[in-house]
């Protein structure tokens, strides 16, 4: 929990969307609504907060996503979502995914990839599982590069990530996000498939 802490130790005086580079809350989701992004830095990581807009058809949608990369040790391949209606039946359809071994966890959540073991491992963790199930939408991945049309990173990064629907304006969610990122990247160590060096590349 040394991420919030930092952020939000009223002893250590100050607002916390202070120390993300704004005078008031309001004025870090302005920065946010123009496509501003926000940076923390958790060890050698920087996490990066912003919001985006994606087209959807005919209209535009905003998201709020969130990114870390990191250098690679092992290859992990990782996406976790609240199940939906077409996971369910992928489910009864014979889609592959993973359990976690919560029951709890695996009735909310689809997990697929590439390592059952390591993720097994890495939600084994009560508090990542907690931070996750604290979020009411959640599309939670590892994965080597952001898209066809996105930026590619070089071959020994790859890219933790979340992304949901709409505009967060919950403090409260957002630091929880923050701390489940720096969570994620400390068990990918552990694990042994990240590295605590600093990735050179920049988002």
């Amino acid at each position: 929990m040394g991420l919030i802490k930092k952020f939000t130790n009223p002893k250590e005086g100050g607002n916390w969307w202070r120390k993300l580079g704004c005078d008031r809350e309001n004025d870090c989701f302005e920065k946010f609504w123009r496509g501003d992004q926000v940076q923390v830095q958790f060890k050698n990581w920087t996490i990066t907060l912003n919001t985006d807009n994606v087209t959807n058809g005919e209209s535009n949608v905003t998201v709020t996503r969130m990114r870390a990369p990191y250098v690679i040790l092992g290859k992990l391949r990782l996406k976790i979502y609240r199940q939906d209606f077409l996971s369910k039946l992928g489910k009864t359809f014979g889609a592959r995914y993973i359990e976690s071994g919560d029951h709890e966890f695996d009735r909310d959540f689809f997990i697929q990839g590439n390592d059952e073991k390591k993720i097994k491992s890495l939600l084994a963790q009560r508090g990542i599982r907690q931070l996750i199930q604290a979020q009411p939408m959640i599309n939670l991945e590892v994965k080597h590069n952001e898209g066809w049309f996105a930026k590619n990173f070089p071959p020994e990064v790859d890219l933790l990530c979340f992304q949901t629907s709409g505009f967060i304006n919950d403090a409260e969610r957002l630091m929880e996000l923050f701390t489940l990122f720096a969570e994620i990247l400390t068990h990918l160590c552990y694990l042994g498939v990240a590295s605590p060096d600093r990735p050179k590349i920049e988002l």
